[in-house]
């Protein structure tokens, strides 16, 4: 599963800042922008994706906020209240191919600095160990013990951690590439 772009993500996010900048700004709806500007109400936290501006009651993309996280980098926005941003970890790719038929290649979207309670499982002809498991980055390469073939069905389960965000995946289908 790829990631959006970060040019379509801020076309989304405007949108939906025109949108509920209309929606605060209809009669109806008046509580929802007094609520809005009470600094510690959990709707600030759009503050993260969106800017506001509590004079014209206006909200935008917050593009330098998009790019920064889409780099790799989560800046502080606004008020002491805001924390930094996180991105949840989540599972890009998982795959074995031909040239490494030992090697299950995990891609998260974030670099993973820890795990837990990994297992293999799936429908295989020769019963599989784990033999190792190496980080480098966003890829966990998991090695077996034995080759995995064309026929085998291959699923893994375990929590992957980058600092206290994690991702628990359990029976998660990769995508087997050995012909």
């Amino acid at each position: 599963m790829a990631l959006e772009s970060a040019t379509n993500f801020k076309a989304a996010i405007a949108t939906a800042a025109a949108d509920i900048t209309t929606a605060w700004s209809d009669t109806v709806l008046t509580e929802i922008a007094a609520v809005i500007r009470n600094n510690h109400h959990p709707l600030r936290q759009l503050k993260k994706l969106f800017l506001f501006n509590q004079t014209t009651g206006v909200l935008t993309s917050n593009d330098a906020y998009i790019d920064a996280a889409y780099a790799g980098n989560f800046p502080s926005v606004g008020s002491g209240h805001d924390k930094n941003a996180v991105i949840a970890v989540s599972l890009t790719t998982g795959t074995v191919e031909d040239a490494a038929d030992k090697n299950i290649v995990l891609t998260f979207n974030n670099g993973i600095t820890s795990f837990v309670g990994l297992s293999i499982g799936g429908t295989v002809t020769t019963p599989k160990a784990i033999a190792g498991v190496s980080i480098a980055g966003a890829v966990v390469t998991v090695t077996v013990d034995t080759s995995y073939i064309a026929t085998d069905t291959i699923t893994l389960s375990g929590t992957f951690y980058k600092g206290t965000d994690n991702v628990t995946l359990t029976d998660e289908s990769i995508t087997n590439n050995v012909t």
